[in-house]
């Protein structure tokens, strides 16, 4: 089968994996890494974002930008432009975020907006945006085995991850749009400055 047939075949199966960071230990990139040995099905893993340390991502990816591991396709695609990030999001089966610390992770918000469930680590601001089993699946940082039985879980159920990602886009405009930021801003500033004036 020709490579371009087997990206056909992989986006038709809709077994897309997508992680979006900096490529730093702290992103848990390794641990994703680790996880797809516990997927049965072949998946394509795109990595988008600046390589962070060069040393730990050879260390776990090597220096081709594109290889196989086991079944699976790994591709470190480096930073893309926002109109390519986009489409990546709306492609992907499942957005992973297997962060060890993590103080909010925008790109959580971002994937939810474009319908697409996450699969991350519940700690830190994740836990703030990521409801378990409303928008997506939170598993405990550092275990790939967990991580990969929620991934196989969710790439098992396509209706799961369209109720996941309908929940996700709802979430992301009741509660993290810029006009629900933009109030809940001026009712701070508001509340302050009465403080203040007693």
């Amino acid at each position: 089968m020709s490579s371009s047939l087997k990206k056909l075949r992989l986006l038709f199966l809709k077994r897309v994996l997508l992680h979006v960071g900096r490529g730093v230990r702290a992103k848990g990139l390794g641990v994703l890494l680790d996880s797809l040995k516990y997927l049965e099905d072949p998946v394509s893993l795109k990595i988008d974002g600046p390589v962070g340390d060069i040393q730990y991502i050879e260390e776990i990816i090597g220096s081709n930008h594109k290889r196989k591991m086991g079944i699976h396709e790994v591709e470190l695609l480096g930073y893309v432009n926002e109109g390519k990030l986009l489409e990546l999001y709306q492609r992907a089966s499942i957005f992973v975020a297997p962060s060890l610390t993590e103080e909010f992770g925008i790109v959580n918000l971002e994937a939810l907006s474009c319908e697409t469930p996450v699969v991350a680590s519940a700690v830190g601001g994740i836990r703030e945006i990521i409801k378990n089993d409303v928008n997506g699946l939170l598993v405990p940082p550092n275990d790939p085995t967990k991580l990969g039985d929620a991934l196989k879980k969710l790439l098992g159920n396509k209706e799961l991850r369209e109720k996941y990602g309908i929940n996700g886009r709802r979430i992301v405009k009741e509660h993290f749009s810029w006009d629900i930021i933009a109030k809940e801003l001026i009712s701070i500033y508001e509340t302050t400055a009465r403080n203040h004036n007693r």
